[in-house]
């Protein structure tokens, strides 16, 4: 069965990019299971995934 793509609401990546500035980058992936190029486009303005958009 593949696995079903998540999809962050602005506050929840709000929350996740606040959590990696207090807990730190590696912390904060291995909590949410996330990769780390994942959270780098979290935290780009210029990018469709990142919170500013």
């Amino acid at each position: 069965m593949p696995k079903q793509r998540r999809q962050f609401t602005p506050e929840e990546k709000h929350s996740i990019i606040q959590e990696s500035e207090r807990l730190g980058h590696s912390e904060t992936c291995r909590i949410y299971s996330l990769s780390s190029s994942l959270m780098d486009l979290l935290k780009k303005p210029d990018n469709k995934l990142s919170l500013w958009s």
